[in-house]
């Protein structure tokens, strides 16, 4: 299964919030569905790592056809192999690379 993930601080800027809406054209019952919805997301909400994908790792080398590089962190390591990887792949071991480097 393929998750999506949203930003808790993003969910909470929505405009239309029980303290914040049309209450003379405003429905109450759907005000309180998005509260519910929210409060609901603040329960389980939970910390994120920051995914830095393949592309934009420090380790990202020499680009090949069809959105593939070579990691170097794997294939300069004691692996003697090389790793080709695409760049939307990402690991723990990344590092991001300073905007500087392109």
């Amino acid at each position: 299964m393929n998750e999506k993930y949203i930003k808790l601080s993003d969910l909470q800027k929505i405009p239309i919030r029980a303290d914040h809406y049309d209450k003379e054209h405003g429905n109450e019952h759907f005000i309180f569905g998005i509260e519910t919805a929210i409060e609901y997301a603040e329960s389980i909400a939970v910390d994120m790592p920051d995914i830095i994908r393949c592309q934009d790792c420090e380790y990202w080398a020499n680009d090949v056809p069809d959105n593939y590089g070579i990691c170097d962190r794997i294939s300069e390591s004691d692996y003697n192999a090389t790793l080709y990887c695409r760049k939307d792949w990402f690991c723990g071991g990344a590092k991001r690379r300073d905007e500087s480097d392109g």
